[in-house]
């Protein structure tokens, strides 16, 4: 099943009209970065965080049913793969800002999850860009470069090998939520197994973005637009301490707690985030 068929039968599911999308345009193309592009005229852009694509935010768009790009971050899902050093968070920033000149005519509120709302602050901060709202999910600058010491994730295996191995790590997502996710994130391989469509060497170039810390809290303390950060109840991710230390960066941010949720906010509390991010962007 393609993966415009795979939204479809994921809106029949949840007994909501399936709207039109588009994959575009990805390596050979502009920049070499793709996106799924939800409808026309976006009013949001979504970026993922470390190891996921485009497709995890499928749950939230269909929910939310306004028009958007989901862009799938370098060296993910259908983006070009780089060389190790080019996946800092400057450099990728760079990159979905070129995207975003190209795509976008209107303001816009600028959604990221985790490796992706450090993006997205890098992004905010440049010039030029017309972002109206900020909303970070589960994430704020300390975590930066942290990913260097997760374990290792099993690259290669059969589907079910591959879920398995996620599932270790996040017992209390669905299982069926996880297939439906993986099953959009790997690739068939000339022997029959399945790869992660993300590079491996994104993961091993952690100390590359780590570096860019101070340049990260440089980038929230310049911002002057709305800014919502979202951690999950369950999370420990993101702490109470790192959370008041985020706010002497930025005092005029909001933060708000997503119920029955851990670090993946956007997939465990879908209905819940799609709501929030209407309320905020109507305010």
């Amino acid at each position: 099943m393609n993966e415009i068929s795979h939204i479809k039968d994921y809106a029949h599911a949840l007994g909501v009209a399936a709207p039109a999308v588009q994959r575009r345009p990805g390596p050979g193309g502009a920049n070499g970065l793709s996106g799924l592009y939800w409808e026309t005229h976006p009013r949001f852009v979504f970026l993922h965080g470390a190891s996921l694509d485009a497709h995890t935010w499928d749950g939230v768009l269909l929910r939310l049913r306004e028009a958007a790009v989901a862009y799938d971050l370098p060296g993910h899902g259908h983006s070009l793969h780089l060389p190790p050093p080019d996946y800092s968070i400057s450099n990728m920033a760079g990159l979905i800002a070129e995207a975003v000149h190209r795509d976008l005519q209107q303001d816009f509120t600028l959604v990221g999850h985790s490796l992706g709302a450090l993006v997205s602050l890098a992004l905010a901060a440049r010039r030029g860009l017309p972002v109206n709202r900020l909303v970070l999910l589960d994430a704020t600058p300390h975590g930066l470069g942290g990913s260097a010491n997760d374990p290792k994730i099993r690259h290669v295996g059969t589907l079910d090998e591959l879920v398995d191995a996620i599932h270790v790590r996040v017992p209390d997502r669905d299982r069926k939520s996880l297939l439906r996710g993986v099953s959009r994130n790997v690739r068939e391989r000339s022997d029959g197994l399945l790869e992660w469509r993300w590079d491996p060497r994104f993961r091993d170039s952690a100390a590359v973005r780590g570096a860019e810390k101070p340049q990260v809290w440089d980038a929230l303390a310049s911002l002057d637009i709305p800014i919502t950060l979202i951690r999950g109840d369950r999370s420990k991710l993101v702490t109470d301490e790192m959370i008041e230390d985020f706010l002497r960066h930025a005092p005029h941010a909001t933060v708000e707690i997503a119920p029955k949720s851990g670090h993946n906010v956007h997939t465990d509390a879908a209905t819940w985030v799609a709501e929030r991010l209407a309320a905020l962007a109507a305010a």
